[in-house]
């Protein structure tokens, strides 16, 4: 899988002004810390491949849920045998929400994505939180879409984040999906590339096409019990 390399000099400077994704790049510890973890590259948390997703009833309002199953949609496709339905936020493998986060993210942080585990009973689930502070734009809206006046893509963000939960690390090649900025070039970007598509084939080449146990994901509080000071060091 591909690692995140910066640019150099007054680059790193124009990047540290955009948007980006607050999952770190590289050299993070992955493993669970008060039952919460970063998605890791290479290692799915789940073991089945079919998998439900569900939105929050009070944070996901209908026309944005509808752009998350488009995106779900694209990525089932990619990965050929992945089976990706909607159900209740409860009951999901991967659940959809948008939080206040000016408390613990710093800077136009569009998103994240954790992994969460029950301490009673080892099960993981997935949890993808975008930033409810920022302006989303639905697909039909993007003509009047720019990162300049602080309005950003949905969808794009949405196949970021599930990008993450399905195994994908950051991408230097700024044409993918995963490349954790939102470039004023670039601005809304949910097709794979061919590095995505790729990547893709790779992860899912010698998977075991049964339904086993799920790993598992922390809730939103134990997530901002968690704290970003460290994380922000990083950029």
């Amino acid at each position: 899988m591909e690692s995140f390399n910066l640019p150099v000099t007054s680059d790193i400077l124009k990047l540290m002004s955009l948007p980006r994704c607050a999952v770190p790049d590289m050299n993070f510890d992955y493993s669970l810390h008060q039952n919460v973890s970063w998605p890791k590259a290479n290692d799915r948390w789940f073991r089945k491949t079919n998998l439900t997703y569900g939105f929050h009833p009070d944070e996901v309002e209908q026309d944005f849920a509808k752009v998350f199953k488009n995106a779900f949609k694209r990525w089932e496709n990619a990965a050929g045998f992945l089976n990706l339905t909607e159900t209740t936020y409860d009951d999901a493998d991967i659940k959809v929400g948008f939080y206040n986060l000016s408390t613990v993210l710093v800077g136009d942080l569009f998103g994240l994505s954790l992994i969460t585990e029950n301490p009673s009973s080892s099960v993981k689930t997935a949890e993808i939180i975008l930033n409810g502070d920022l302006i989303w734009a639905l697909p039909n809206e993007k003509g009047n879409l720019s990162v300049k006046d602080g309005i950003l893509d949905l969808e794009s963000a949405a196949m970021h984040q599930i990008g993450h939960l399905l195994g994908f690390d950051h991408s230097f090649m700024n044409d993918s999906v995963m490349y954790p900025y939102i470039l004023p070039s670039q601005e809304r970007k949910v097709e794979l590339s061919n590095s995505d598509m790729d990547n893709t084939k790779k992860q899912y080449a010698n998977v075991d096409s049964g339904d086993g146990g799920c790993l598992g994901v922390p809730s939103i509080t134990a997530l901002l019990s968690l704290g970003f000071a460290y994380l922000l060091l990083m950029y």
